[in-house]
């Protein structure tokens, strides 16, 4: 039997490599490698891929900008036929050469993501829900405006994808998990109503969903597109947002609770109130047993990109203070009208988060003020141990901030 690995997009779209059983082929743009791309966003040595044993597997070797197999990031993993591989600005493509022998070759996981689509739901009842619209799709799932009417409240309440919870195990782990937020109650952070799992008409498998808070008005993306000044946000009202995340991830510190995906979408901002609302914050943790692939597409990923960490890039295990990075790639997107990490493709921003330096957001808006320039540089430092090392310290230097230039947050 024998393989061929595929360049499908790229510099040297159309090449093939062959692999053979027994052989291990290094993948890399070196000239000891089996295949010498021209991507330069590949690394000399990225990785290897070896078919030994009757199994496929890759092995990323250190690269710079790290391995995808179908839009998640690998140190190892096993290939089937069909998979996607990326590295760097290259896409390759396992295929077997002569044609699928099915008895003997395992079938190819499914490099298209299905189509994820829950619109039907509208008008429906789902637990004690009277579904109204949809609000946002997201990564995880759609975000619908419901009612409950034995309790006269609208809720939001987000339902997640049938294809990220594929077993009832996975389904009441999620559940389980969600409800812990039940007690947690703070001004900051969206508050979780009720979780559970309901069984639809014409549906294979029941739908995993949680209610929460309907934060009526804006994500912080949104407001600095409203109210921003050639798409920047005056910077003391990013003081309030940092104090108001600073305060919900205390709360999270507290719990154990490490975030993951903090945003500008991820940071509500009520219509009627000067406040700062932290949403999805138990999501990543209820989630932890189910498989990426299941959750992040490749487009998906690569808008979550700019607000990873180093550590978080290089597949590491991470703690609060990679939430306080993003806290800090959040601020300085909204400051500056640009993320810390500007670059035109998910390889070259990746090499930035894990080399580079942002600019000063002076340089894009001159009134902000240096003593918060520096707390949002401080929470962009590329080693852990130089950032703050947890939010309390953080807010204490956001109250020295605002003390100095005489804000106070509400």
């Amino acid at each position: 039997m024998e393989y061929s690995i595929a360049v499908v997009s790229g510099p040297d779209n159309g090449q093939t490599f062959a692999l053979r059983s027994g052989q291990t082929i290094v993948v890399g743009r070196g000239q000891q490698t089996g295949t010498r791309l021209q991507d330069p966003s590949v690394s000399r040595q990225h990785c290897e891929i070896s078919f030994l044993r009757g199994e496929l597997r890759l092995r990323d070797l250190g690269s710079g900008t790290g391995s995808f197999v179908n839009s998640v990031n690998v140190t190892e993993a096993v290939l089937r036929p069909g998979d996607c591989i990326s590295i760097g600005d290259t896409d390759l493509r396992v295929e077997v050469v002569g044609g699928l022998d099915a008895p003997t070759i395992a079938p190819a996981r499914q490099a298209t993501p299905p189509v994820r689509d829950l619109s039907m739901l509208k008008d429906q009842s789902l637990h004690c829900f009277q579904i109204v619209d949809e609000i946002a799709r997201g990564v995880t799932g759609t975000v619908f405006r419901a009612a409950r009417p034995d309790r006269n409240e609208t809720v939001a309440l987000k339902v997640l994808w049938p294809d990220i919870t594929q077993s009832s195990d996975e389904r009441r782990r999620f559940v389980r998990a969600m409800k812990t937020m039940q007690p947690i109650r703070h001004p900051n952070i969206v508050r979780i109503l009720n979780a559970g799992i309901t069984e639809v008409s014409d549906r294979p498998e029941p739908l995993c969903w949680f209610a929460m808070e309907l934060v009526d008005g804006f994500n912080l993306q949104q407001l600095t597109r409203n109210l921003g000044t050639a798409g920047m946000l005056d910077w003391q009202y990013a003081y309030r947002v940092a104090v108001h995340v600073g305060r919900a991830l205390e709360v999270a510190y507290q719990n154990g609770i490490v975030h993951r995906g903090i945003t500008p979408e991820n940071v509500l901002i009520p219509r009627a109130e000067r406040i700062a609302k932290l949403g999805d914050l138990m999501l990543a943790k209820a989630l932890g047993g189910i498989a990426a692939d299941q959750i992040t597409r490749r487009g998906e990923l690569i808008g979550e990109i700019p607000y990873m960490s180093p550590e978080r890039t290089r597949g590491e295990d991470i703690d609060h203070r990679s939430d306080l990075y993003s806290l800090g790639a959040t601020l300085y997107t909204v400051i500056t009208g640009q993320t810390p990490s500007d670059a035109p493709s998910a390889a070259a921003m990746i090499r930035q988060i894990q080399e580079g330096e942002p600019l000063r957001p002076r340089t894009f808006q001159l009134s902000i003020n240096d003593m918060f320039e520096g707390v949002v540089l401080k929470l962009l430092e590329r080693r852990p141990a130089d950032r703050y090392q947890t939010p309390t310290e953080l807010l204490s230097d956001l109250e020295r901030v605002g003390r100095f230039a005489g804000l106070k947050p509400v």
